[in-house]
């Protein structure tokens, strides 16, 4: 069974933002910007922020995909 393609292009999306978060916190740490705990801090909550998003995401699009109770419209 493959992955549906808003999933898979969804998943690369937050993938790239959440990578691209924790090496701007890389570059800031070896710049010498931030100290050595504070580039740990934020690598850190930059990788679970995009986690945690991320799941938010598949949740909700996981609960749109199949809709198990269907809309019923009044006829007029």
């Amino acid at each position: 069974m493959d992955l549906p393609a808003p999933l898979l292009s969804g998943s690369i999306t937050y993938l790239f933002f959440t990578t691209f978060a924790m090496v701007s916190g890389i570059a800031l740490g070896i710049s010498g910007k931030l100290g050595r705990e504070t580039t740990q801090i934020y690598i850190t909550l930059s990788f679970m922020t995009g986690l945690c998003l991320w799941l938010f995401w598949v949740c909700c699009w996981m609960h749109q995909w199949h809709i198990l109770i269907a809309p019923k419209f009044a006829h007029e």
